[in-house]
């Protein structure tokens, strides 16, 4: 049986959330989306964004990822 691998890596950093922010745009973070990256949802609040549940997150206009969520 093949092993999962898990991503390490995250579509949006906290300071690519304050560069979204300075841009205009509202954002929206999964809970618990950057935690295999060492980036914790405290990061993501203290860099302006929202840290939402999955549904919400992932009903939003425009969802940035790296792979599909398993």
């Amino acid at each position: 049986m093949a092993e999962l691998i898990r991503e390490k890596r995250v579509a949006a950093m906290p300071v690519t959330v304050r560069q979204l922010l300075g841009l205009g745009y509202e954002v929206v973070v999964e809970k618990g989306a950057g935690e295999s990256a060492s980036f914790r949802d405290e990061d993501y609040v203290a860099a302006g964004a929202n840290v939402v549940g999955a549904d919400e997150a992932w009903g939003s206009d425009v969802v940035l990822r790296i792979n599909p969520p398993v």
